[in-house]
């Protein structure tokens, strides 16, 4: 027909069988679990052997899909199947024709236990091709439909597609040959075929619909569509009473088939499981929740469809179940072996209720009665206690709310939560807000809690809160919350009131403070001193020079450091302060090495000598510099400006050496003019000029 023809919704009506007890049982193949109850029943009922595996899958549509599924994993080919034993057998786990079959569409095999009937309808038959199936093999198998009987000599139709031509064939099959006159086949319909070649190890599935126009078999593999076939004449489709099987070529090919498969659907006709541990789990002075285990559309098995729980304030019975109350929205049925609860609601105060359930499918198949469970609604709730839920003994940065809120709770004689308590959350002490205020007042909800954001204050350190609720146990309840410093914001230093130090000496440098946007100092930051030009050292700085200089914040933000001053006089020593972590914070100071300002005598001046004699006394002099302290190791110029007279050093073991001017690096100079070797100046009179030397170092 080359077109797709789609399975729809079966018309006719489909029962399960229903075994009855006293129908012997066959045993699970070993190693298969324990199946369901209603799957051992069925087993009975169709007097099925361990070797094929019944699979039962429920679902919402008021029929169940069931299948026979046999895989051959044995070394006999078994009971289910009617079949000439000369010439079938299993081998590896598949069904296959031996040497002795050395004719070409002579031998049916008929699987027995599934047939078609008026209360069962079968859908679908499927098998997969052999591990070692080969193209000529798969080419010479083919499905048996609709056989008229369950014996190896059946009529009926067989469906297969050709390997050596793109189509698939639907013909007669006339006790168990292919010969439907001598000679001669019948062929009902060829169709082009849609998918590529199967090959082994393809499941190939024949889907039957038997419909009053005609017999339909639409033929897929691996579930993909391949081609539609039909009978006009409904040759075999009008027996009420058919089997399945499969129709194979001899000849020694490779055709070994394995997972044979019938599938049909059947009206689901088997109940719920009864519902054993219905129990009350909760209450309060109008509701009660309740709590179970869910069974499921079949017994334990399979999603059920809807609950019927109904309520009394007698005891409740099978035989007045139905007259009971009929709870108000109740839920779906969750899935089965799992715990559901539901609140049962619109009850009086303070009176015992009892409880009881039952499961439906969507059948209306209905569970039995389950247990009954009790319990006493609560009186008027009377609010008893105030307490404290959370939030106290938090910490939190100064001027923000802290990460959690205050909550209290109001219980009443139950312990549960009671609505409409008014709270009262006070400020103390730390300067903080609740809610932008020093108090607010705030009601109990449902749950009974009342809760509010806590702002801390402005200055880190202890922050306090009272909670009232007046009349209750616990009535005030106090709290506490630390504030602690911000963020960097800032970094500063102390005033200096002098950047000159004496050269080469250690000097306590200005301390630094890192202060958050509201001024508070915060401890725990690192900060770096950096020596960017200049000389000087840091002292404990970082080797190997000791440029470098770094230190945490103490607990009130502030940092110090100390500095070894440069040996140059004069020079300057710029030092910047700033936080790795933050380098766009940062502040900066100058060092500067006192130069040389101030030279005083000491001794030698305004003396008297003989023309051409030393002074008794040496001239001496000091240099300081501008911090007042002697300037070591600095030049100092003596030069005579009038009257004569020279000058000599006569230090160190030198010979006296005449001259008109000379210098000498020390704080305190001093020389010895004239002598025998240094005359004083012809007028008697000396005098000479002392200089710096301009730029000394």
């Amino acid at each position: 027909m080359g077109r797709r023809l789609l399975f729809g919704m079966l018309n006719v009506v489909l029962y399960a069988e229903v075994a009855l007890a006293s129908l012997p049982s066959n045993p699970q193949a070993p190693g298969q679990a324990q199946a369901p109850a209603h799957v051992d029943s069925l087993r009975r009922a169709l007097g099925l052997t361990p070797d094929v595996k019944l699979e039962w899958r429920t679902s919402m549509s008021g029929f169940d899909t069931l299948k026979l599924v046999d895989n051959f994993n044995r070394d006999y080919v078994g009971d289910s199947w009617d079949y000439d034993s000369r010439y079938w057998e299993v081998k590896d786990g598949e069904l296959v024709l031996n040497a002795n079959a050395t004719s070409e569409w002579r031998y049916l095999a008929t699987f027995k236990p599934i047939f078609n009937h008026g209360d069962r309808q079968i859908v679908a038959v499927s098998y997969r091709w052999g591990k070692k199936a080969d193209a000529v093999g798969i080419g010479e198998g083919a499905h048996a439909l609709m056989l008229d009987k369950p014996t190896k000599d059946a009529s009926g139709y067989w469906l297969w597609r050709r390997t050596n031509q793109e189509r698939v064939f639907l013909y007669a099959i006339k006790d168990g040959n292919w010969e439907y006159w001598p000679d001669s086949s019948k062929a009902y319909e060829i169709a082009q075929s849609h998918t590529p070649l199967p090959k082994a190890g393809d499941v190939i599935n024949a889907v039957i619909r038997n419909e009053p126009t005609a017999v339909f078999f639409d033929y897929y593999i691996n579930d993909k569509w391949d081609a539609t076939l039909q009978d006009t004449s409904r040759e075999f489709g009008k027996n009420v009473e058919w089997y399945t099987g499969v129709f194979i070529h001899g000849q020694q090919l490779n055709n070994q088939v394995d997972d044979f498969t019938v599938k049909w659907l059947q009206r689901d006709a088997i109940e719920p499981a009864r519902v054993t541990d219905l129990r009350a789990s909760d209450s309060t002075k109008n509701s009660v929740q309740l709590e179970w285990t869910m069974t499921g559309d079949n017994q334990l098995e399979g999603q059920a469809d809807h609950l019927e729980i109904r309520y009394s304030t007698a005891p409740i019975n099978a035989f007045n179940f139905s007259s009971a109350k009929l709870a108000a929205n109740i839920p779906a049925p969750a899935p089965p072996g799992t715990k559901q609860r539901f609140s049962v609601t619109g009850l009086q105060l303070s009176t015992k209720y009892y409880f009881a359930m039952r499961v439906y499918d969507e059948s209306d198949n209905v569970s039995l009665l389950s247990n009954v469970a009790q319990c006493n609604t609560k009186a008027e709730s009377i609010a008893q206690k105030f307490q404290l839920v959370s939030g106290c003994g938090q910490s939190g940065i100064v001027g923000q709310a802290l990460p959690n809120p205050i909550i209290v709770e109001v219980l009443d004689q139950y312990g549960l939560g009671f609505k409409g308590k008014v709270v009262k959350f006070v400020v103390t002490a730390g300067g903080g807000k609740v809610q932008g205020k020093d108090s607010i007042a705030v009601t109990t909800g449902s749950d009974g809690r009342a809760a509010t954001p806590w702002t801390m204050g402005a200055l880190p350190g202890l922050n306090q809160m009272t909670m009232r609720c007046a009349g209750l146990s616990g009535a005030t309840l106090q709290c506490q919350a630390n504030g602690t410093s911000g963020m960097p914001a800032s970094i500063s230093l102390d005033s200096w009131p002098n950047n000159l130090y004496p050269i080469n000496t250690t000097t306590e440098l200005p301390s630094l403070k890192v202060a958050d946007a509201l001024g508070n100092g915060v401890p725990g930051v690192l900060v770096q001193f950096n020596l960017a030009t200049g000389g000087g050292s840091f002292v404990n700085g970082q080797p190997p020079d000791q440029k470098t200089f770094t230190d945490t914040t103490d607990a009130f933000g502030v940092t110090r450091a100390r500095f070894n001053t440069s040996t140059a006089y004069g020079d300057t020593s710029k030092i910047i302060m700033a936080i790795p972590a933050n380098n766009a914070l940062q502040a900066s100071l100058k060092v500067i090495a006192a130069p040389p300002e101030t030279l005083r005598t000491i001794s030698g001046n305004e003396q008297s000598a003989l023309a051409g004699k030393t002074l008794p006394q040496p001239l001496k002099v000091r240099i300081l510099d501008a911090t007042g302290v002697p300037a070591k190791q600095y030049s100092v110029t003596f030069s005579v400006l009038s009257g004569g007279g020279t000058m000599a050093l006569c230090a160190g073991g030198r010979p006296a050496r005449p001259m008109s001017s000379f210098y000498h690096q020390s704080g305190a100079a001093r020389f010895t003019p004239g002598g025998n070797d240094c005359p004083t100046g012809n007028s008697g009179i000396w005098a000479g000029k002392i200089e710096l030397f301009s730029g000394g170092s």
